[in-house]
Formats: structure tokens, C-alpha cells, sequence
């Protein structure tokens, strides 16, 4: 990929053609020592690529006409959220969007737990619909009728989960016993 920038003269690299593929390789170099002005260009050209990305970005959101039932923090989420196959699922079912490879699947265990959590956290129009999930499989409609408990346990257990300190041991017995019931 490469990005056309135009910063008034800065530098013969800054205003040429900044190749990302190229400027990662140099930025991701093990043991290159670079003196204080080929950082400060590379830093620039990463700023310039960085700037250029977002205003892509922007342009896309503005130009691409928005989808029923996702907000701006679906989006972000989708984009930039921590995911994984259960949080992919919640995410399909509770938008319409397809997230992930269109599997259904189920948290297993805290991580998986944390991830779908966040998710509920990050994209609070989903909290509304989230009973929703208990027609997905018997294994959800359990998870759903144990989750205010599952939650609340979390917090207790591992009050720094959003940091992915601690050790959950009694939420993935819980969760165990909730999946066994389904």
C-alpha cells in the first residue's frame, strides 16, 4: 500500500510515496540502531500513514450507508474490539451482521466469558437484545438465565477481568455446571 502525502516540504521521504509495507519492515528491524533523525522520519512517515489511514476510514464511514440495527460502537467494536468465536456469535445474532466465520458458538470458559462481556460493555445497544441469545442453542439459554450471576461472580473473583488479571477458577466451574444443565 502506498500513500501519496503532501507536507509542504518536510522531507524528500515525507513527500514522496510512503510505502507501509517498507516503513514496517524498517520500524519492525531487530537490532537496526537508527541516529535521532532517521527515527524522527520514520516516526513522521508512521504519523503520515497513521493520519492517512483514519481520514480513509472516515471518508468510508461518511460514504457507506449504515447498516439497521448498528451503531457507531458496533462498528468500532467489529473494527477494533477484542473478539473471539463466542463474542462473534452474540455479535451476528444480536445485529444481522456476520461476524466472524458464522459458526454458533458458546463461551467455554472465562476468557471466552470476558471477551462476550466486553462486548456488552463496549456496544450497549446489545445489552437490550441480549435475551435474544437464548434462542440461539440450548447451551446460550442456559448461559442467559446464569448470567447475571456468571457477571456479578466475575467482578468478585477477578474485579481486574477487563485487564486480564486473575484467576477465575470459580466462574469456570460455574460456567461448567451452567453448560452441563443445557
Amino acid at each position: 500500500m502506498s500513500v501519496q502525502t503532501d507536507m509542504g516540504g518536510a522531507s524528500a521521504v515525507a513527500c514522496g510515496l510512503v510505502d507501509a509495507a517498507e516503513l514496517l519492515d524498517k520500524l519492525g528491524a531487530l537490532g537496526v540502531q537508527y541516529d535521532a533523525a532517521q527515527e524522527f522520519e520514520l516516526r513522521l512517515q508512521a504519523k503520515m500513514l497513521i493520519d492517512d489511514l483514519l481520514l480513509r476510514l472516515k471518508d468510508l464511514q461518511s460514504s457507506t450507508r449504515p447498516m439497521e440495527g448498528v451503531d457507531e460502537a458496533a462498528v468500532r467494536w467489529l473494527a477494533a474490539g477484542e473478539r473471539g468465536l463466542s463474542s462473534d456469535t452474540m455479535f451476528s445474532h444480536l445485529t444481522g451482521v456476520q461476524a466472524g466465520g458464522g459458526e454458533v458458538h458458546h463461551p467455554h470458559d472465562p476468557s471466552d466469558l470476558r471477551r462476550c462481556l466486553l462486548l456488552l460493555e463496549q456496544v450497549p445497544s446489545l445489552r437490550e437484545r441480549f435475551s435474544a441469545m437464548s434462542q440461539v442453542s440450548p447451551q446460550w439459554a442456559a448461559l442467559v438465565d446464569a448470567w447475571p450471576s456468571l457477571s456479578a461472580l466475575m467482578e468478585e473473583e477477578t474485579p481486574q477481568w477487563r485487564q486480564r488479571k486473575g484467576v477465575a477458577s470459580r466462574v469456570f466451574d460455574k460456567m461448567q455446571s451452567v453448560l452441563k444443565s443445557a
